[in-house]
């Protein structure tokens, strides 16, 4: 996501491992609520949720024939979407009197995408026209990761932001 802030103070903290910039952007606000001046102060960080991570298992693709990128094909299609297809309708009655263009695309029944299990048992064809359950082609687990990284010029960063009220900007940073 692209960023900015509305604050009066922002501390961008930025790095590779956002549990640790996470741990240091925590010890920033504690120090920033002790500040005389300090308010609506917080962490631009939206917490970690539950996310579905699936890790093929390239011998086990290999063995039954099955290429990596159909697994992942697949897996887009249960979870998210998959645009097959445009359908053109038209031509339209607006100049440029072009056709209208509609997006086709391919998901699974929420039955079979709303839970690690469905997933699990997802079946994947492989060119023998064998039906193989994904669990036996990737791992498939349930993990906290975070919602969205924010980027401040390309570089993972969360940010610290306080309004500073009853003194001006340069007192409060001095």
């Amino acid at each position: 996501a692209i960023m900015g802030t509305i604050a009066d103070l922002a501390v961008f903290v930025s790095g590779n491992d956002l549990k640790v910039m996470r741990q240091i952007s925590t010890e920033i606000l504690d120090i920033v609520k002790e500040m005389k001046g300090a308010s609506e102060y917080g962490i631009e960080q939206e917490a970690d949720s539950p996310q579905l991570t699936v890790r093929i298992d390239r011998e086990a693709a290999a063995r039954f024939g099955i290429n990596v990128s159909d697994i992942q094909q697949m897996v887009e299609a249960a979870i998210g979407m998959q645009r097959i297809d445009t359908l053109y309708e038209g031509p339209s009655d607006i100049p440029p009197k072009t056709p209208a263009r509609f997006g086709i695309v391919v998901r699974f029944s929420k039955d079979y995408r709303t839970s690690q299990r469905a997933i699990e048992n997802m079946p994947i064809i492989s060119p023998k026209g064998e039906r193989i359950p994904l669990s036996e082609l990737a791992k498939v687990t349930l993990e906290d990761g975070p919602t969205m990284i924010f980027r401040q010029e390309g570089r993972r960063t969360v940010t610290v932001r306080t309004n500073i009220r009853g003194r001006d900007q340069g007192g409060f940073v001095a």
